[in-house]
């Protein structure tokens, strides 16, 4: 009577490392006559197959731990002998990353501290990396890091993502992954435009743009030199507002021309705080103002857009420099709701 001796396939040894995702085969190979007539394989007690070959698709961290093959030999006079090998089943798998943005409302000149720290895994990481627009901003050779922006600026929004490396038995790296989007928020800005001249009979249409951005999406409206908004309405204008392309939205006066005069755009937002009333918030540079200067030619009206500065004024209103009387600008306000 020979009892059976197990060898155990897959590696000598009674334990297997793999990684989560992967398939793993659990053998049993058995040296005994005549062949044994039942395998079983067991995990915590409970009975997982009756095959010498035992297989887990896509491996979990769950699965780990102890596996035990039990075989059964009958031999000639109806008497039997079992056995049983254990196999100890190590899985890795990566570590879970969380980032952190503060403040969690962010205007432009803040400071913003990013923290980026992992969890678990196993085994731990070796590095972790903050990633901004695909280059590497900062890394450390532990499970978390800070990284620390000063004086923010409209040019930092965007996703951020904290990746941390692992090194695996097998002797291949791979790094899990989470990212967050940071917005900045920012005064409407005009985006000013090339110089042009234009050249245009009295009684024909003028387009003027104004395209602007900020955040939120700044809305545009136009107004006459004494603060009168003008509308689509009249005989002698026509708004065209278009659906805006990210947070830049463009707004097209036509006009009419029935005189000379001047038409100029203007960008300014109204940032409203929770619980508190609403504050004009402009950038700090100095913003361009467009006019389009109409001038008699003996060949009809000649308009050039000329860029002037114009200083800001806590409340709102308006300062120019050699501003003409009669006019008009666009108005560019962020849109409320959206802070």
């Amino acid at each position: 009577m020979v009892c059976p001796t197990f060898i155990l396939s897959f590696i000598r040894n009674s334990r297997i490392d793999s990684k989560e995702k992967d398939t793993v085969v659990l053998s049993c190979h058995v040296d005994s006559n005549p062949y044994p007539s039942e395998f079983q394989w067991f995990y915590d007690d409970v009975l997982l197959s009756s095959q010498s070959k035992y297989t887990i698709n896509d491996v979990t961290r769950d699965d780990a731990g102890n596996y035990t093959c039990t075989v059964t030999t009958v031999f000639y006079d109806d008497t039997s002998a079992t056995d049983q090998g254990i196999v100890h089943l190590g899985v890795q798998y990566l570590s879970t990353v969380n980032i952190t943005i503060l403040p969690s409302r962010i205007n432009e000149g803040d400071d913003v501290d990013i923290h980026c720290k992992a969890s678990g895994g196993k085994p731990g990481p070796h590095k972790i990396e903050l990633i901004f627009k695909d280059e590497s901003l900062a890394t450390n050779d532990s499970q978390e890091l800070h990284h620390k922006i000063t004086d923010i600026s409209p040019g930092s929004s965007g996703s951020y993502q904290c990746r941390a490396f692992t090194n695996f038995y097998d002797g291949s790296e791979e790094y899990s992954v989470t990212q967050k989007e940071l917005v900045v928020y920012y005064a409407a800005r005009l985006i000013p435009g090339d110089d042009r001249e234009f050249k245009a009979e009295i009684g024909e249409v003028v387009d003027i743009n104004c395209t602007a951005h900020g955040m939120p999406v700044p809305s545009i409206k136009w107004f006459d030199a004494n603060d009168r908004e003008i509308s689509d309405e009249g005989d002698n204008f026509e708004i065209r507002n278009h659906q805006p392309i990210g947070n830049v939205i463009t707004s097209i006066l036509s006009i009419t021309l029935a005189d000379s005069t001047y038409y100029g755009s203007l960008a300014k937002t109204e940032i409203t705080e929770s619980g508190e009333g609403g504050v004009t918030a402009l950038s700090d540079n100095a913003e361009k103002t467009q006019y389009a200067d109409l001038e008699s030619t003996m060949d009809g009206l000649y308009m050039k857009l000329q860029k002037q500065s114009e200083e800001r004024i806590g409340s709102g209103a308006k300062d120019y420099s050699d501003n003409p009387e009669n006019g008009v600008y666009a108005n560019v306000e962020n849109m409320p709701g959206k802070f």
